[in-house]
């Protein structure tokens, strides 16, 4: 592994080393470190460098034959001369103030275990104060099972809410006696009416679904009643087959 930096120069003095560099293939430039930790960059003239902590690592890579690369060096110093910059921020603009929006230091909290503890105590002594202690167990697959058997039972009411009540009669026994192929009929409405609701539920469930693409766990939500609606509406197809 080297040692490497980033030098930083002022437009003017860039260009004059650039130039040279093309004409020799070098420039004549130093760098000088004097008592004190005080740096100078040396080309005709000194001009004093300020020495950067960079927040971030930048990786340096060397290729032979412009095919195969190997890393060389972690760079984390800046030499800014004649100049000055933040050690808040990186090389490049997204990594403006980079070490406070994401490397600042995180609130620690002290004594932890014993906040734990005084909650976990609150919470026994709440439990012991208690008249009734009640365990409510949760099954997922059975409230999906409930949610799709409340929007049959739903479309069942709306249904019964429609139908006119029937008309009282009083007297003769054709009040008492309903032929089967009324009941046949108020049936098969029955079950059309039911059929085209279950489709306007799905319908709404699938456009459900593509607004909540954003959020996984009410997307697979809606996947699986939508799935059982589905299943329901076979099932009744398999019945009006049988008969």
């Amino acid at each position: 592994m080297e040692r490497q930096f980033i030098l930083r120069l002022p437009d003017d003095l860039k260009e004059k080393i650039e130039k040279e560099i093309e004409e020799k293939g070098y420039p004549s430039a130093e760098i000088i470190s004097e008592p004190g930790d005080k740096y100078f960059f040396k080309y005709h003239e000194k001009y004093p460098i300020n020495v950067v902590k960079l927040p971030t690592f930048v990786e340096s890579y060397k290729s032979y034959d412009d095919k195969q690369f190997c890393k060389i060096a972690d760079i984390s110093t800046l030499l800014v001369v004649n100049g000055t910059a933040s050690e808040l921020d990186g090389l490049t603009p997204p990594m403006k103030y980079v070490k406070e929006r994401r490397f600042r230091k995180r609130k620690i909290i002290e004594n932890v275990e014993d906040s734990i503890e005084a909650k976990v105590r609150a919470l026994l002594e709440k439990d012991a104060m208690a008249i009734e202690t009640k365990i409510t167990w949760y099954n997922r697959d059975e409230s999906e099972e409930l949610e799709v058997k409340n929007v049959v039972e739903e479309i069942e009411k709306q249904l019964f809410e429609k139908t006119e009540p029937a008309k009282e009669f009083v007297a003769e026994e054709s009040v008492k006696e309903v032929s089967k192929e009324e009941e046949k009929v108020k049936f098969e409405v029955k079950k059309e009416s039911m059929e085209s609701e279950i489709d306007r539920k799905i319908s709404e469930i699938e456009e459900s679904i593509k607004k909540a693409s954003f959020n996984l766990i009410l997307k697979k939500r809606y996947e699986q009643t939508l799935k059982s609606l589905k299943e329901e509406k076979e099932r009744m197809k398999k019945e009006e087959n049988m008969k």
